[in-house]
C-alpha cells in the first residue's frame, strides 16, 4: 500500500486521475501488467483498476445490492443481465466489508460512511489487481475513518495493490507500506 500525502491542489487527484486513465498525460507511460494504459479500453483498465473517486453524490434510489452489482460492468455486455455468478460476487463483497445486512436498503437512505463501504463495495465486486482511492476519508467522521482505514489495510493484507491519496499524514502512516509525499504537482520524497 502506497499513500500519496500532501496539501490541498498539489497534485494528488490529477496523478490519480492519469494513473487510472481519466486524464491524458504530457509525457512517459503508464503500464498495467506491461501495457501501455493508452492502449487499452476503458473496460480493459477496469478489470485492473477500481477507483473511488474524492466524491460521489448517489442519484437514484437503487438498492445497495443493485450498486455493488454495477461493479461487474467490465465483465459484461451491454444487453447482458448480471448472473448467478456476478450476485454471489456483489454479496461477498458485501460481506467480506461487514454490510452486506444492508443489500436490501435505498443507497440514498444511507450515512455518508456506509456510502463509502457500499461504494468500496462495488470496487471490490470489480475484482481488480489495484485500487485507487482518492481521500476516502474525506467526508467521513473519524469513527468511520479509522474503520475505512482498518478495512484497506485489512484488503491490503489480502494482497490487493493500493494508492491512496490523503492530507491526513497519520491516516497514510497508520496503514501505509510507503509513503509519497507531494508538493506542487511534484513527488519531493518517498519511503517508508
Amino acid at each position: 500500500m502506497v499513500s500519496i500525502i500532501g496539501s490541498n491542489n498539489c497534485g494528488k487527484t490529477t496523478l490519480i486521475k492519469c494513473l487510472n486513465g481519466l486524464h491524458e498525460i504530457d509525457s512517459g507511460e503508464i503500464l498495467i501488467n506491461g501495457k501501455n494504459i493508452k492502449k487499452l479500453s476503458f473496460k480493459e483498465i477496469s478489470k485492473h483498476i477500481g477507483y473511488i473517486p474524492q466524491s460521489h453524490v448517489p442519484s437514484f434510489p437503487f438498492k445497495v445490492l443493485d450498486v455493488v452489482l454495477m461493479g461487474r460492468a467490465p465483465y459484461l455486455n451491454l444487453t447482458d443481465s448480471p448472473k448467478k455468478e456476478d450476485v454471489d460476487i456483489a454479496l461477498k463483497s458485501l460481506r467480506t466489508l461487514g454490510i452486506e445486512y444492508l443489500k436490501d436498503k435505498e443507497y440514498t437512505n444511507l450515512s455518508g460512511g456506509e456510502r463509502q463501504l457500499v461504494f468500496l463495495a462495488r470496487i471490490l465486486c470489480q475484482q481488480p489487481d489495484i485500487l485507487i482511492l482518492d481521500e476516502p476519508t474525506s467526508h467521513l467522521d473519524f469513527g468511520n475513518q479509522i474503520k475505512l482505514l482498518e478495512i484497506i489495510d485489512n484488503l491490503s493484507k489480502s494482497g490487493l495493490s493500493i494508492i491512496m491519496s490523503s492530507h491526513f499524514p497519520d491516516h497514510a502512516f497508520l496503514s501505509s507500506h510507503k509513503v509519497a509525499i507531494m508538493k506542487n504537482k511534484r513527488f519531493i520524497d518517498c519511503g517508508k
